[in-house]
């Protein structure tokens, strides 16, 4: 986890996905668990396996840690697939917390979620304020 200006994507204000695979052991995967990511800047919507899975759409939430309930049949035994879109409105922007903040808790069994994500730009912030009517 870092602010993406400090991962490749100097002076970028938009939308970034986001995406990461998961193993998750088949004794965990029936349960209710907690997709935690930690803070994100500015605002996100968290989705695992195509369910949206929470999201905080309004500015002013940057440095709350993320913390979505994954209800039983959210995951499944063995490959996860965890997507999160990201806007940033200005200044740093991303997934930026501790490493141990990016994980799936199960009570007190967890799978860890930090080191290398996917990722790919939306649309960026000027072109979006361009096209305004």
């Amino acid at each position: 986890p870092t602010h993406w200006e400090n991962a490749g994507l100097p002076n970028y204000d938009g939308v970034v996905w986001f995406r990461k695979s998961v193993e998750v052991p088949a004794e965990l995967a029936g349960t209710r668990g907690t997709l935690s990511l930690g803070p994100i800047d500015d605002m996100d919507v968290a989705w695992v396996n195509g369910r949206r899975v929470g999201g905080y759409e309004a500015p002013g939430a940057h440095n709350t840690p993320r913390n979505y309930t994954l209800t039983v049949g959210v995951l499944k035994p063995g490959k996860n697939l965890i997507a999160v879109r990201v806007m940033d409105h200005g200044w740093p922007g991303g997934i930026f917390g501790k490493p141990n903040q990016l994980t799936i808790r199960f009570g007190k069994k967890s799978v860890p979620l930090a080191g290398p994500w996917k990722y790919h730009t939306g649309a960026d912030l000027a072109t979006l304020k361009s096209n305004v009517v």
